[in-house]
């Protein structure tokens, strides 16, 4: 019949808490001597002497945990005496678990560092173009009026005149021509004081008068009268002088006039009657084409 490890556990238990109430009743009662002549098996003294090294080690064992009760068997397996044990059960303090701890960060300062301060140098030149007029442009009046475009914000100067410029930096400014070819300097200067010029080359041709045919020299205008007096009837005379060939030579008075072309040798002729009252003295006018005039006396006599 097999025994299971249990029950072999709880044999040995008790055998071990037999030897152990045994050797303490030994060591409290003195030994008395017995009646019988045969001696009696000496009980177990020490608990090492009853056990064998695996018996022992079961029994620390089961000891330890407690598992078992107070019935003791001493001696034969006849006999069972009941003696009450204090089982101590030794308790092994619960091993606890540290609480794991957060590591502590180390303390940091944060410092705040202010990004370095990098200055931009502008050391660019500004743009400057000039739109008008083209290179080499001729013009007849004096005064013209110069366009461009530069970097916004900047100034552009022609010498020391200052151009307008807008806010999309659109540039104009008028200047005066001398007569023939005019280069213009145009100078740019950004808000960084950097400087571009360009230039552009404008002639002044002033307009030609229209040519106007001079006036042909005119022939010199002469007037002459023949008798001043006349007692002819009708009373007449003659006038002649020299002028410019082709133009007419005219006589004007109140009592008679006359007309005449002047000749291609540059002479006239004419003669001319008057219906004036004998003894009455008139003034006679002779004139040309051109204005020129001369005066004569005429007067009618009576006939001898």
């Amino acid at each position: 019949m097999s025994v299971d490890f249990e029950t072999r556990a709880r044999q040995a238990g008790a055998a071990v808490r037999s030897a152990i109430v045994e050797t303490d009743l030994q060591l409290a009662t003195p030994p008395t001597r017995r009646a019988s002549a045969a001696p009696r098996s000496r009980p177990v003294a020490h608990l090492g002497w009853a056990l064998s090294g695996a018996a022992l080690a079961v029994a620390v064992l089961v000891s330890v945990s407690g598992l078992f009760d107070t019935e003791v068997v001493a001696g034969d397996s006849s006999t069972v005496t009941t003696v009450p044990v204090t089982v101590t059960t030794v308790t092994t303090p619960p091993t606890t678990e540290p609480t794991p701890v957060a590591p502590v960060e180390p303390e940091t300062t944060q410092t705040t560092v202010e990004p370095a301060t990098t200055t931009t140098v502008d050391a660019v030149a500004p743009i400057i173009e000039i739109l008008s007029p083209e290179n080499g442009q001729v013009f007849e009046e004096k005064t013209i009026t110069f366009t461009g475009l530069t970097e916004p914000g900047a100034d552009v100067f022609a010498g020391p005149y200052q151009a307008t410029v807008g806010p999309d930096g659109s540039w104009s400014i008028k200047l005066v021509l001398s007569e023939g070819e005019n280069r213009a300097v145009f100078r740019a200067v950004d808000e960084a004081g950097n400087e571009a010029t360009a230039a552009v080359t404008a002639v002044y041709q002033p307009p030609t008068p229209p040519t106007t045919k001079p006036e042909p020299e005119i022939a010199a205008f002469t007037a002459n009268a023949t008798w001043i007096e006349c007692s002819s009837e009708p009373p007449f005379d003659e006038y002649y002088g020299t002028g410019q060939p082709g133009s007419w030579v005219e006589v004007i008075s109140p009592y008679g006039t006359g007309e005449t072309i002047v000749g291609p040798d540059g002479k006239w002729y004419v003669k001319v009657t008057f219906d004036v009252p004998r003894g009455k003295r008139i003034e006679i006018k002779v004139k040309d084409q051109y204005g020129r005039s001369k005066y004569f006396p005429f007067v009618a006599v009576e006939p001898a």
